[in-house]
């Protein structure tokens, strides 16, 4: 399959797993594969309360996950300057 074609199917996929949670397992495996990966995480932080949650992810073990929702949220150095760009602008 041309690399067109993959990313096309990938974000479909996304797309597809935005309206139904049970696909992101599968959506985040792929993404993984795609991009040569071994962890991906779809996660928000709270800027009032200093806490995140992850939502879904693939290839993250539990012990991390609970690291980085317990203590590196607190000291993310990229989320701070989050708060200055426009609603809904991914980065």
């Amino acid at each position: 399959m041309a690399e067109v074609e993959e990313v096309s199917a990938l974000i479909g996929e996304i797309y597809d797993a935005a309206l139904d949670p049970a696909l992101w397992p599968s959506a985040f495996e792929n993404v993984c594969k795609f991009t040569g990966s071994s962890q991906v995480t779809l996660f928000s932080q709270d800027s009032v309360r200093n806490v995140a949650s992850l939502h879904f992810s693939a290839g993250l073990e539990p012990e991390f996950r609970k690291l980085y929702e317990e203590k590196y949220c607190k000291i993310n150095p990229i989320f701070p300057t989050m708060m200055f760009y426009d609603v809904e602008e991914a980065h």
